[in-house]
């Protein structure tokens, strides 16, 4: 198994739409490669139908706060994030 190279680390709180728009055209890009590339989504406690969305998508890595962190959300993204680059 390859390691990861990239890791794209997406913050998002009540953007459920650009937000499907965004990974579908991710995984569906002639140049993503799984084995490389992963995805990473801190849901910073949205109210929107962000949570439901996203288990199309069981391949990326979704985490949900259980409060608002404001501008950490973005942290708790890198946190999760195993790719040599982010």
């Amino acid at each position: 198994m390859s390691r990861i190279l990239l890791s794209i680390c997406i913050p998002t709180y009540n953007r459920c739409e650009i937000l499907d728009n965004t990974i579908f055209s991710l995984l569906n890009d002639s140049s993503f490669n799984s084995e490389l590339i992963e995805i990473i989504v801190s849901d910073n406690c949205s109210t929107d139908d962000t949570s439901e969305m996203m288990q199309k998508y069981p391949q990326v890595k979704y985490h949900r706060n259980s409060e608002n962190v404001k501008d950490r959300n973005f942290s708790i993204a890198l946190n999760y994030a195993t790719g040599l680059y982010l």
